[in-house]
């Protein structure tokens, strides 16, 4: 029998001010509420992205005022990256 809990953690490293966060993969409705973005939804980007950073190993809750300081370019940067590194993790052990 296959057992979900075995499956190896895997995280995202950020540093994000004077913090580092070890950001796991996001749920798949967190995926879905992107993609809806990328369709013209209008879901709020910033609580995605704070929705993303939050859940982390420590389980630190980034500040609104640290998102809220990211500009644009840093946003779409960190959302690339995120999602280029789930795309590499799940390719790489697709369990």
């Amino acid at each position: 029998m296959y057992n979900v809990n075995l499956v190896n953690s895997r995280y995202f490293d950020i540093t994000i001010g004077d913090k580092v966060l070890n950001l796991e993969p996001c749920k798949l409705k967190t995926m879905q509420r992107f993609l809806d973005m990328q369709k013209g939804d209008s879901e709020d980007l910033i609580e995605l992205i704070k929705e993303i950073l939050n859940k982390n190993k420590t389980g630190y809750k980034v500040s609104d005022e640290v998102i809220g300081n990211l500009d644009i370019n840093e946003m779409a940067e960190f959302l690339n990256a995120y999602f280029q590194w789930i795309a590499k993790e799940k390719s790489s052990n697709p369990n």
